[in-house]
């Protein structure tokens, strides 16, 4: 390898090991206090566009094909997002005094998908902008 291919790959290392960064520590803030307590215009800025368009740019800028960038920004921000959400249902349902609680997986489950698919999809298209540009380096 060039001294070229070498810097490239240490970069992409880099911004990988960010946007993960970005993308946990990110949701870990706005596990803080409920949804309802952040406000929903800015919960939901948060969490479904500025989390995911921030760390999907990370992981998915520089070089490489278009669908490799999305498919590596999409798994970085779905899975935090799938993890944050069932977390915090998780916490919520506990707090909640009921005994029926046989249909709560299934429920976590559609709820953790759908969010972070909605949010890996902002982070692959985000990081699919950026290619090669200074903004993702």
């Amino acid at each position: 390898m060039s001294n070229d291919e070498i810097a490239a790959a240490r970069a992409s290392t880099a911004r990988l090991g960010s946007a993960i960064a970005v993308a946990v520590l990110g949701y870990a803030v706005l596990s803080f206090q409920t949804p309802a307590a952040w406000g929903p215009l800015f919960w939901g800025l948060a969490a479904f566009l500025v989390l995911p368009a921030f760390a999907g740019i990370l992981a998915g800028g520089g070089e490489g094909p278009t669908g490799r960038r999305f498919w590596r920004a999409f798994g970085i921000v779905a899975g935090s997002m799938a993890i944050y959400t069932t977390v915090g249902m998780a916490i919520t349902r506990g707090n909640m005094h009921s005994s029926d609680k046989s249909s709560d997986y299934f429920v976590y489950l559609v709820v953790a998908v759908v969010y972070a698919v909605i949010a890996g999809m902002v982070a692959g298209v985000s990081g699919t902008m950026f290619k090669g540009s200074k903004v993702a380096q």
